[in-house]
């Protein structure tokens, strides 16, 4: 390398040192013109690829991946340029291909695990099959963990904390579960402190109807979502008007159809049917394609002893959940038995006074 190169390189490594990364990496670039080692291409692939210029670090670690199609790292970090755009697909399908060529790969596992959950989606989650192949990769990733020696372990503790709150997190989707969710967020958190991981060990705790380590756990409620799960909780712990409280702030600034309808269940609580009927109507005006929306409508509507409403409201309810989660709900076939129990009475009653 002639001295007009080596001085370019001794500038490309103080710009990476500096987290100049687009810098750093225009001049790696240059120099591979001349120098086409792995090395280089390596470090041009890395700092664009910690610029954000995602494609440009694709063409680059492709590059290297065609040079040693051997290297499970060049199939990795191909998959991580699309894992950094949410691009899960894709970002799968290269994580499969490092591990096909090193199968014990500790972060690829990992991030294929996190790509998969993200694929699962939001409804029917117990069927998709992402959700079980991710529960796989974080099996392995404990596997893999506990057959580290001691400096190991040490090095990579950070993302295996990582590892312990993701499992943990897709846990939670399981009912059955939730206790060893909990575990898993507890182990975590024994790593390190992360706010994500306590609000979700808070979550699972209320989950599993343990309200006051619910509370315990909730460190934090500046965020929306942290808000929301104190109201539930407060809720859940009989503080009506604290949990109103925490709903009337959020509707300033949140105007949610979940939040109306949770509003109104607290009302019901509270036996102020009317109001909590007119909160069902704001959150109607927002969405109007939600069973919950219209179960609660016809639990409010048969204390207000309007019969023959709350079953039309109960029997959109059922058609919604068969809609969108092709199941049946029990609360909704226990409440429809009762109303048409009752009708069935009234009906009875009506024809002997006739």
């Amino acid at each position: 390398m002639n001295s007009n190169n080596q001085e370019k390189l001794e500038r490309a490594n103080l710009y990476e040192n500096e987290k100049e990364w687009l810098k750093a990496a225009k001049l790696y670039e240059e120099l591979i013109e001349e120098d086409n080692s792995i090395e280089l291409i390596e470090k041009t692939g890395w700092c664009y690829s910690r610029a954000a210029d995602y494609n440009k670090a694709i063409y680059h670690f492709n590059n290297l991946a065609q040079k040693q199609p051997s290297s499970a790292k060049w199939f990795y970090m191909l998959g991580f340029q699309y894992y950094q755009q949410q691009k899960w697909d894709k970002a799968i399908e290269y994580f499969e291909q490092a591990l096909k060529i090193y199968p014990k790969y500790f972060i690829v596992k990992y991030r294929l695990g996190y790509a998969y959950i993200k694929n699962v989606g939001y409804f029917q989650q117990l069927k998709s099959p992402y959700l079980w192949k991710a529960l796989r990769q974080f099996d392995d990733c404990h596997d893999i963990w506990q057959s580290y020696s001691p400096a190991e372990q040490e090095k990579a503790q950070s993302t295996y904390s990582d590892i312990l709150f993701q499992h943990g997190k897709a846990l939670l989707l399981i009912e059955d579960k939730r206790q060893e969710a909990i575990v898993y967020f507890s182990k975590s958190l024994q790593i390190k402190e992360n706010a994500d991981c306590r609000y979700n060990l808070a979550k699972a705790y209320y989950l599993q109807k343990d309200y006051n380590l619910a509370k315990k756990n909730l460190f934090s409620s500046k965020k929306y979502y942290e808000k929301e799960l104190s109201c539930k909780i407060e809720f859940a712990l009989g503080n009506y008007e604290k949990a109103i409280n925490i709903l009337n702030f959020l509707l300033s600034f949140r105007k949610k159809y979940y939040l109306y309808n949770l509003k109104a269940e607290i009302l019901f609580a509270q036996k102020k049917y009317n109001e909590a009927l007119n909160n069902i109507y704001e959150s109607l005006k927002l969405n109007k394609n939600n069973h919950k929306t219209y179960f609660m409508m016809a639990k409010i509507l048969l204390e207000m002893d309007k019969l023959e409403e709350a079953k039309q409201n109960l029997l959109k309810a059922k058609q919604l959940k068969k809609k969108h989660y092709e199941a049946e709900d029990d609360n909704i076939i226990k409440l429809e038995e009762f109303i048409n129990e009752n009708l069935k009475k009234i009906k009875t009653a009506t024809n002997k006074i006739s």
